[in-house]
């Protein structure tokens, strides 16, 4: 019996879509809204696998009727991931974005009234010709949607990429630690999008314009149901192993820094919405500008701060908890560090904890403790996120800095 590649990979994301599906539907979560346009779009992906399945083993041969129904969903993919990213980022969704999927709901009504016009013998006449070739006789309106699917689902990819950058650009602003808010995840799964994208122009639709004999059946033709069932099984196993995505990035984990008991509206806003902390912050730096005297002050007591008592020690370290511990207001710590250090709060207190590694690795007391215990002992709360602002500050690993110090000694 021949194993069926083609066959695994259409069942295999479609199971994984049913698997997914219900538990992003039903997990109990901060952030509703988010789970359910990510369950919108696996459904989406899952519902063109298989279509894509279907025309394979012929079942719109002998059910024509809706085989074109289900492929403008993929025009929905775009938007659906946009406006995830929209979601989780901002925590809300205005009415006026939903006019991000008009163009797919006229591309559905184009395809299919198009379809329904056709009587059924000519229905499965191009049905058949899909199961031999993607080039089923149309050759402009393939090279049509082909073109509108790539410049709309390529568009959001690097919407939603820019999305992520901004929101982790104002986080860094706020906290000293990002672990499970920084959204690199999303950003790893925009990029699988645009390979997938990539994978479909170059061994699908180029292919099946170009060439007369294009077999939509061959391996490198199926290369990009691969990617997609990858995609998939990404999706999957954050979903399933990781809360960023089931529970979302709720509004409390985005805020959830300890404050003091009292605090300036700015620091509550801070508690609120960082992103409005960030709009009131620029305000009142055009309003009260330092002069270079007093912002030097300002700097030289935030350092000072900062070494005697080890704040950056503190893996929760926030904006306001080294404004409070300054006596100074958190736009004014904000704005001292952006215009007198040329820093954001978040690269200030990981310079500390990232000196302090470098002074550990080569004390003979220290250099044998192992980077986990290291890396938390120095403010970080994981080992990875160490790793990452250790070779950012670097240009090396842990493990090179201490090689290279002891031969220099």
């Amino acid at each position: 019996m021949q194993f069926d590649l083609v066959g695994f990979l259409y069942v295999s994301g479609i199971v994984q879509g049913l698997i997914l599906l219900p538990v992003l539907l039903f997990a109990r979560s901060g952030h509703r809204q988010a789970n359910l346009l990510m369950a919108a779009l696996v459904t989406s992906i899952t519902l063109d696998v298989l279509r894509g399945w279907g025309v394979t083993i012929g079942f719109w041969s002998e059910y024509p009727t809706f085989a074109a129904t289900l492929y403008p969903l993929r025009f929905a993919w775009g938007p659906l991931l946009y406006l995830y990213a929209v979601s989780l980022t901002t925590g809300t969704l205005h009415r006026q974005q939903l006019g991000h999927f008009v163009p797919a709901i006229a591309v559905f009504l184009f395809v299919n009234l198009r379809y329904w016009n056709l009587d059924v013998t000519e229905q499965i006449a191009l049905i058949e010709q899909l199961r031999t070739t993607s080039n089923a006789g149309d050759e402009s309106a393939l090279i049509t949607r082909s073109l509108l699917f790539t410049i709309s689902f390529g568009s959001y990819c690097l919407m939603t990429l820019n999305q992520v950058k901004r929101h982790n650009q104002r986080l860094e602003q706020h906290f000293s630690s990002l672990d499970k808010m920084n959204l690199n995840w999303l950003r790893t799964l925009s990029l699988i999008c645009l390979v997938y994208l990539g994978c479909y122009l170059v061994f699908h639709r180029i292919p099946a314009i170009t060439s007369d004999q294009f077999d939509i059946n061959s391996i490198t033709a199926r290369l990009p149901l691969t990617v997609l069932t990858i995609l998939m099984y990404c999706i999957a196993i954050r979903g399933l192993f990781q809360p960023s995505l089931i529970g979302g990035v709720t509004q409390a984990e985005v805020s959830e820094i300890r404050l003091p008991k009292k605090i300036s509206p700015e620091s509550t806003a801070v508690a609120e919405n960082t992103s409005v902390v960030e709009a009131k912050s620029k305000q009142k730096y055009q309003r009260a500008k330092l002069d270079i005297e007093e912002a030097q002050r300002h700097k030289i007591k935030l350092m000072e701060v900062m070494e005697s008592q080890e704040l950056y020690l503190d893996s929760e370290l926030t904006l306001p908890d080294l404004a409070k511990a300054c006596d100074l207001s958190v736009p004014l710590v904000s704005q001292v560090l952006n215009s007198q250090m040329n820093q954001n709060f978040f690269s200030f207190i990981n310079s500390y904890r990232i000196q302090l590694a470098q002074r550990m690795l080569i004390d003979e007391e220290t250099s044998n403790m192992p980077i986990v215990e290291l890396a938390i002992e120095v403010g970080f709360k994981s080992k990875s996120s160490f790793y990452d602002a250790f070779k950012r500050a670097t240009n090396m690993t842990p493990t090179q800095y201490k090689k290279r110090a002891s031969l220099a000694n």
